[in-house]
């Protein structure tokens, strides 16, 4: 077993634009490698997390971009009868079945507040999933290879406006907004006969 995580995050003041604001930023990694005891029993995963933003004095309004990828691979050795167990357990049933997901998410977040009580944010983000993984079958012949790979990619947008006010000891907040989404799926699939 391998695991490794580290990041580092911290505020730049902003001396020349004259804006008197803050830049922030945000990066991390971990990695995470894993060898189990049977065979084709492997897990990988992979993590960056990449993270700028602007934030104006008084927190009067703020801005951020974020890019975050995730790897993770991981094998199925497969099932294993009772007499397996006991007398070879390290064994695989399944030596070519396996899972692969990547995962990439760009997104983008503002939000400015008005007259102190008037707040109107925005939200943008892509996401793109990738999944492949190629597995064994014996619902048609013993050595048949299904080759299986789906993308989904997901837009979205949202925003919303919030008025807060306050009313002797009870504070009031009214929001109001809006969502945009929309997904796209890509299925590919093929079989090969490995005899």
């Amino acid at each position: 077993l391998f695991d490794f995580a580290g990041g580092a995050s911290g505020t730049i003041p902003d001396t020349a634009t004259g804006m008197d604001g803050d830049v922030k930023y945000v990066f991390s990694m971990a990695r995470k490698l894993a060898d189990n005891m049977r065979s084709n029993s492997e897990i990988r995963q992979t993590h960056i997390l990449n993270k700028w933003g602007y934030v104006w004095p008084d927190d009067v309004a703020s801005t951020q971009v974020q890019l975050s990828y995730a790897n993770n691979a991981m094998s199925n050795p497969g099932e294993l009868t009772v007499p397996q167990f006991h007398n070879v357990p390290e064994i695989s049933t399944k030596p070519l079945d396996g899972r692969e997901f990547d995962n990439i998410v760009l997104q983008s977040d503002s939000h400015i507040r008005l007259f102190d009580k008037l707040n109107m944010k925005l939200n943008a983000y892509r996401r793109v999933e990738n999944i492949d993984f190629t597995t064994t079958s014996i619902s048609i012949t013993p050595s048949t290879i299904r080759n299986v790979t789906q993308l989904l990619t997901t837009k979205a947008f949202t925003s919303s406006v919030s008025y807060e006010e306050s009313i002797g000891f009870i504070d009031n907040t009214l929001e109001a907004g809006v969502e945009y989404r929309n997904e796209d799926e890509n299925d590919q699939g093929r079989f090969v006969d490995s005899q």
